[in-house]
Protein backbone atom coordinates (compact mmCIF):
# COMPACT_ATOMS: atom_id res chain seq x y z
CA UNK A 1 0.00 0.00 0.00
CA UNK A 2 1.42 3.40 -1.05
CA UNK A 3 1.30 6.00 1.68
CA UNK A 4 -1.03 8.93 1.05
CA UNK A 5 0.28 12.40 0.61
CA UNK A 6 -0.80 13.16 4.15
CA UNK A 7 1.11 10.20 5.55
CA UNK A 8 4.22 11.21 3.53
CA UNK A 9 4.41 14.61 5.18
CA UNK A 10 7.26 14.70 7.71
CA UNK A 11 6.29 14.82 11.41
CA UNK A 12 7.28 18.12 12.94
CA UNK A 13 10.11 17.82 15.41
CA UNK A 14 8.35 19.20 18.54
CA UNK A 15 5.86 16.30 18.52
CA UNK A 16 8.32 13.47 17.92
CA UNK A 17 9.64 13.22 21.50
CA UNK A 18 6.07 13.29 22.89
CA UNK A 19 4.92 10.47 20.64
CA UNK A 20 7.90 8.36 21.63
CA UNK A 21 7.43 9.08 25.34
CA UNK A 22 3.72 8.17 25.31
CA UNK A 23 4.44 4.90 23.53
CA UNK A 24 7.23 4.12 25.97
CA UNK A 25 4.99 4.77 28.97
CA UNK A 26 2.24 2.46 27.71
CA UNK A 27 4.74 -0.25 26.86
CA UNK A 28 6.33 0.04 30.27
CA UNK A 29 2.97 0.05 32.06
CA UNK A 30 1.82 -3.12 30.32
CA UNK A 31 5.02 -4.97 30.96
CA UNK A 32 5.87 -4.09 34.55
CA UNK A 33 4.56 -5.78 37.69
CA UNK A 34 1.70 -3.72 39.18
CA UNK A 35 1.70 -2.65 42.79
CA UNK A 36 -1.19 -1.65 45.02
CA UNK A 37 -1.99 2.08 44.72
CA UNK A 38 0.34 2.29 41.71
CA UNK A 39 -0.81 3.98 38.52
CA UNK A 40 -2.60 1.97 35.83
CA UNK A 41 -4.15 2.81 32.47
CA UNK A 42 -6.72 0.16 31.47
CA UNK A 43 -9.88 0.34 33.58
CA UNK A 44 -10.91 -3.14 34.78
CA UNK A 45 -7.54 -4.74 34.04
CA UNK A 46 -6.98 -7.59 36.54
CA UNK A 47 -3.69 -9.20 37.57
CA UNK A 48 -3.15 -11.97 40.11
CA UNK A 49 -1.14 -11.07 43.19
CA UNK A 50 -0.50 -14.56 44.54
CA UNK A 51 -3.19 -17.23 44.74
CA UNK A 52 -5.74 -15.45 46.95
CA UNK A 53 -5.43 -11.82 45.89
CA UNK A 54 -5.70 -9.77 42.74
CA UNK A 55 -4.98 -6.22 41.67
CA UNK A 56 -7.67 -4.43 39.68
CA UNK A 57 -7.25 -1.19 37.77
CA UNK A 58 -9.89 1.14 39.18
CA UNK A 59 -9.91 4.88 38.48
CA UNK A 60 -6.33 4.67 37.15
CA UNK A 61 -5.01 3.07 40.34
CA UNK A 62 -4.28 -0.58 41.22
CA UNK A 63 -6.61 -1.77 43.97
CA UNK A 64 -6.18 -4.98 46.01
CA UNK A 65 -9.07 -7.46 45.92
CA UNK A 66 -9.53 -10.67 47.94
CA UNK A 67 -10.03 -13.91 45.97
CA UNK A 68 -11.06 -16.24 48.79
CA UNK A 69 -13.26 -18.60 46.77
CA UNK A 70 -12.15 -22.14 45.95
CA UNK A 71 -10.66 -21.10 42.59
CA UNK A 72 -8.62 -18.26 44.11
CA UNK A 73 -6.95 -16.05 41.52
CA UNK A 74 -6.26 -17.74 38.20
CA UNK A 75 -3.93 -16.05 35.72
CA UNK A 76 -4.74 -18.20 32.70
CA UNK A 77 -6.33 -18.35 30.21
CA UNK A 78 -7.91 -15.07 31.33
CA UNK A 79 -7.19 -13.58 34.76
CA UNK A 80 -10.15 -14.21 37.10
CA UNK A 81 -10.72 -13.63 40.79
CA UNK A 82 -13.09 -15.97 42.64
CA UNK A 83 -14.93 -13.63 45.00
CA UNK A 84 -17.67 -16.13 45.93
CA UNK A 85 -16.27 -16.24 49.49
CA UNK A 86 -15.48 -13.05 51.35
CA UNK A 87 -14.70 -11.56 54.72
CA UNK A 88 -16.65 -8.70 56.25
CA UNK A 89 -14.61 -5.51 55.85
CA UNK A 90 -12.39 -7.08 53.18
CA UNK A 91 -11.81 -5.59 49.74
CA UNK A 92 -14.09 -6.48 46.83
CA UNK A 93 -14.51 -5.39 43.25
CA UNK A 94 -18.03 -4.02 42.95
CA UNK A 95 -17.98 -4.16 39.13
CA UNK A 96 -17.29 -7.90 39.11
CA UNK A 97 -19.90 -10.67 39.18
CA UNK A 98 -23.18 -10.07 41.00
CA UNK A 99 -21.64 -8.38 44.03
CA UNK A 100 -22.41 -11.04 46.67
CA UNK A 101 -20.36 -13.61 48.57
CA UNK A 102 -20.61 -16.09 51.45
CA UNK A 103 -18.81 -15.49 54.73
CA UNK A 104 -18.44 -19.03 56.02
CA UNK A 105 -17.30 -18.07 59.52
CA UNK A 106 -20.56 -16.24 60.27
CA UNK A 107 -22.90 -18.00 57.80
CA UNK A 108 -23.89 -14.73 56.16
CA UNK A 109 -24.33 -13.27 52.71
CA UNK A 110 -22.04 -10.31 52.06
CA UNK A 111 -22.70 -7.48 49.61
CA UNK A 112 -19.99 -5.47 47.89
CA UNK A 113 -20.57 -1.85 48.89
CA UNK A 114 -18.13 0.89 47.91
CA UNK A 115 -15.36 -1.67 47.49
CA UNK A 116 -15.87 -3.37 50.87
CA UNK A 117 -17.73 -6.54 51.87
CA UNK A 118 -20.59 -5.75 54.26
CA UNK A 119 -23.09 -8.18 55.91
CA UNK A 120 -26.33 -8.32 53.94
CA UNK A 121 -28.27 -11.35 55.15
CA UNK A 122 -27.93 -13.97 57.88
CA UNK A 123 -28.10 -17.68 56.97
CA UNK A 124 -28.71 -19.25 60.37
CA UNK A 125 -30.19 -22.55 59.14
CA UNK A 126 -28.20 -25.76 59.25
CA UNK A 127 -27.11 -25.41 55.59
CA UNK A 128 -25.75 -21.89 56.19
CA UNK A 129 -24.46 -19.95 53.19
CA UNK A 130 -23.15 -22.11 50.35
CA UNK A 131 -21.68 -21.36 46.95
CA UNK A 132 -23.62 -23.20 44.26
CA UNK A 133 -21.57 -21.89 41.32
CA UNK A 134 -18.68 -19.53 40.70
CA UNK A 135 -17.74 -19.18 37.05
CA UNK A 136 -15.67 -16.38 35.59
CA UNK A 137 -15.99 -14.28 38.72
CA UNK A 138 -19.80 -14.57 38.83
CA UNK A 139 -21.09 -16.35 41.95
CA UNK A 140 -24.44 -17.98 42.75
CA UNK A 141 -25.24 -18.54 46.42
CA UNK A 142 -27.77 -20.45 48.50
CA UNK A 143 -28.72 -19.03 51.90
CA UNK A 144 -30.55 -21.16 54.47
CA UNK A 145 -32.37 -18.54 56.54
CA UNK A 146 -34.84 -20.99 58.11
CA UNK A 147 -33.39 -19.99 61.50
CA UNK A 148 -33.20 -16.27 62.18
CA UNK A 149 -33.55 -13.47 64.70
CA UNK A 150 -36.17 -10.74 64.87
CA UNK A 151 -35.02 -7.75 62.81
CA UNK A 152 -32.70 -9.66 60.47
CA UNK A 153 -32.99 -9.02 56.73
CA UNK A 154 -35.21 -11.42 54.80
CA UNK A 155 -36.90 -12.05 51.46
CA UNK A 156 -40.54 -11.04 51.07
CA UNK A 157 -42.04 -14.54 51.46
CA UNK A 158 -39.57 -16.04 53.94
CA UNK A 159 -40.51 -17.86 57.14
CA UNK A 160 -38.16 -18.96 59.88
CA UNK A 161 -37.88 -20.25 63.42
CA UNK A 162 -36.28 -18.12 66.09
CA UNK A 163 -32.87 -19.35 67.21
CA UNK A 164 -34.29 -20.71 70.46
CA UNK A 165 -37.21 -22.38 68.64
CA UNK A 166 -39.74 -20.47 70.75
CA UNK A 167 -41.29 -18.45 67.92
CA UNK A 168 -42.30 -18.70 64.29
CA UNK A 169 -41.07 -15.69 62.32
CA UNK A 170 -42.34 -14.18 59.07
CA UNK A 171 -40.87 -11.55 56.77
CA UNK A 172 -42.53 -8.15 57.11
CA UNK A 173 -41.17 -5.10 55.34
CA UNK A 174 -37.85 -6.81 54.60
CA UNK A 175 -37.09 -7.96 58.17
CA UNK A 176 -38.17 -10.92 60.29
CA UNK A 177 -40.94 -10.39 62.86
CA UNK A 178 -42.73 -12.71 65.30
CA UNK A 179 -45.86 -14.36 63.90
CA UNK A 180 -46.72 -16.70 66.76
CA UNK A 181 -45.23 -18.31 69.86
CA UNK A 182 -44.41 -22.02 69.78
CA UNK A 183 -44.52 -22.94 73.48
CA UNK A 184 -45.42 -26.61 73.00
CA UNK A 185 -42.99 -29.46 73.53
CA UNK A 186 -42.12 -29.63 69.80
CA UNK A 187 -41.49 -25.87 69.58
CA UNK A 188 -40.75 -24.54 66.05
CA UNK A 189 -39.38 -26.43 63.05
CA UNK A 190 -39.08 -25.43 59.38
CA UNK A 191 -38.84 -28.18 56.77
CA UNK A 192 -38.17 -28.06 53.04
CA UNK A 193 -35.79 -25.84 51.07
CA UNK A 194 -35.50 -22.27 49.86
CA UNK A 195 -38.15 -22.76 47.16
CA UNK A 196 -40.78 -24.38 49.37
CA UNK A 197 -40.95 -24.37 53.13
CA UNK A 198 -43.33 -25.92 55.63
CA UNK A 199 -43.38 -24.43 59.12
CA UNK A 200 -44.40 -26.54 62.08
CA UNK A 201 -45.14 -24.50 65.18
CA UNK A 202 -46.32 -26.33 68.28
CA UNK A 203 -48.53 -23.73 69.94
CA UNK A 204 -50.34 -26.17 72.23
CA UNK A 205 -48.79 -24.44 75.24
CA UNK A 206 -48.23 -20.79 75.91
CA UNK A 207 -48.26 -17.85 78.26
CA UNK A 208 -50.73 -15.01 78.63
CA UNK A 209 -49.61 -12.20 76.32
CA UNK A 210 -47.70 -14.44 73.90
CA UNK A 211 -48.19 -13.87 70.16
CA UNK A 212 -50.77 -16.12 68.52
CA UNK A 213 -52.86 -16.56 65.40
CA UNK A 214 -56.60 -15.78 65.38
CA UNK A 215 -58.69 -18.76 66.49
CA UNK A 216 -55.83 -20.55 68.25
CA UNK A 217 -56.16 -22.26 71.63
CA UNK A 218 -53.49 -23.30 74.12
CA UNK A 219 -52.90 -24.51 77.64
CA UNK A 220 -50.85 -22.49 80.04
CA UNK A 221 -47.34 -23.84 80.61
CA UNK A 222 -48.29 -25.20 84.04
CA UNK A 223 -51.52 -26.70 82.69
CA UNK A 224 -53.76 -24.78 85.10
CA UNK A 225 -55.56 -22.59 82.55
CA UNK A 226 -57.14 -22.68 79.12
CA UNK A 227 -55.96 -19.87 76.85
CA UNK A 228 -57.42 -18.45 73.65
CA UNK A 229 -56.15 -15.94 71.09
CA UNK A 230 -57.60 -12.45 71.36
CA UNK A 231 -56.32 -9.58 69.23
CA UNK A 232 -53.17 -11.51 68.38
CA UNK A 233 -52.24 -12.36 71.99
CA UNK A 234 -53.05 -15.32 74.24
CA UNK A 235 -55.55 -14.55 76.99
CA UNK A 236 -57.08 -16.62 79.76
CA UNK A 237 -60.38 -18.29 78.89
CA UNK A 238 -60.88 -20.61 81.87
CA UNK A 239 -59.16 -21.92 84.99
CA UNK A 240 -59.04 -25.64 85.60
CA UNK A 241 -60.63 -26.92 88.82
CA UNK A 242 -58.51 -28.56 91.48
CA UNK A 243 -57.29 -31.97 90.37
CA UNK A 244 -57.73 -31.17 86.68
CA UNK A 245 -55.21 -30.04 84.09
CA UNK A 246 -55.54 -28.47 80.67
CA UNK A 247 -55.14 -30.70 77.61
CA UNK A 248 -55.05 -29.55 73.98
CA UNK A 249 -54.47 -31.14 70.58
CA UNK A 250 -50.88 -30.85 69.28
CA UNK A 251 -51.70 -28.02 66.88
CA UNK A 252 -53.75 -25.99 69.34
CA UNK A 253 -56.35 -25.15 66.70
CA UNK A 254 -59.39 -27.28 67.59
CA UNK A 255 -61.52 -25.96 70.45
CA UNK A 256 -63.26 -29.34 70.76
CA UNK A 257 -59.99 -30.94 71.81
CA UNK A 258 -59.08 -28.48 74.52
CA UNK A 259 -60.29 -28.58 78.07
CA UNK A 260 -59.62 -29.36 81.71
CA UNK A 261 -59.82 -32.98 82.66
Amino acid sequence: MRPSSTMRRPLRAPFAPFAFTAAAILAFASGCTPKESGRCFVEGDLRCDGTAKALVCTEKSWKSVDCLGAAGCAATPTPTCDESVGKSGGNCWFSNGNGVACETATNAVLACTSGKWTPSKSCGGKRGCTVTAAVGGVSDLACDDSVAAVGETCDSDAIACSKDGAHLLVCKGGTFAVKTACGGDKHCAVEGDATRRLARCDGSKGSVGAACEPGAFACSIDGSRVLTCKDGLLAEQATCASGHTCHVDPDGTDASKIGCR
